[in-house]
């Protein structure tokens, strides 16, 4: 059927012009019935190629994971998680866009290759304005970016949002998912990624989900964890 070709010809296209080149340029593929202004498939890296440098960009055969920003009309009314979002920044919105289809083709190919997208939510402390959280979730993002240079945590980050109701995401790619989550369960590991500048840690609830909606939810850290 149309759906099986799809996913039949994403697979020859990934052999014929290389997996990079398939992220970094193919949007889109759908079935025709007319093969006018299409390249052979054989000629299609060399065509693409061409098409791109005479309009003075360079061909990348390797991932390139841009920052991009979006905005979002959130759903007031909706219990879905990210729904809600305002505003965010990602270098992988494909994953961000497959997670709200309920498209998990994305997710499977990156676990076909030992790694998993999932996302941080941070509850914001009673008290806090919007500005300050938001300040406080570029903190943890660096922080956790630097944590994914240490060999034990390997990772990439993957962008960050901010929701209408009170929540932080952080969006991450793991290497071993299940030890970035255990390191994350020490408590002094959590406290110092979510330690203020003023020394005190910021009091929130942290949950960690991946990027399939049938994903279950995992609690982290409470509210008032440290007494």
């Amino acid at each position: 059927d149309e759906a099986k070709s799809i996913n039949a010809f994403y697979v020859i296209l990934q052999h014929a012009i290389g997996e990079g080149a398939v992220y970094n340029y193919v949007y889109d593929v759908r079935q025709s019935d007319s093969t006018d202004g299409m390249y052979p498939i054989g000629e299609l890296s060399s065509g693409m190629k061409n098409m791109l440098e005479n309009n003075g960009k360079e061909y990348h055969t390797e991932p390139e994971l841009n920052w991009c920003t979006y905005r979002c009309e959130p759903k007031e009314d909706s219990e879905k998680l990210r729904e809600e979002i305002i505003c965010g920044n990602s270098r992988f919105m494909l994953l961000n866009r497959q997670y709200m289809e309920g498209d998990m083709q994305c997710y499977r190919d990156l676990a076909l290759k030992g790694a998993s997208a999932m996302f941080l939510m941070i509850t914001i402390p009673d008290g806090w304005g919007i500005k300050e959280f938001m300040d406080m979730r570029y903190t943890i993002e660096d922080r956790i970016e630097s944590m994914f240079g240490n060999s034990d945590t390997p990772g990439l980050l993957l962008g960050g949002a901010m929701g209408n109701k009170d929540i932080a995401y952080i969006d991450v790619l793991l290497f071993d998912g299940p030890g970035f989550l255990r390191h994350l369960n020490d408590p002094l590991v959590m406290d110092d990624l979510h330690r203020c500048g003023d020394g005190s840690v910021m009091d929130s609830s942290v949950y960690a989900k991946g990027f399939c909606q049938n994903d279950p939810m995992v609690e982290l850290r409470k509210r008032d964890r440290m007494g």
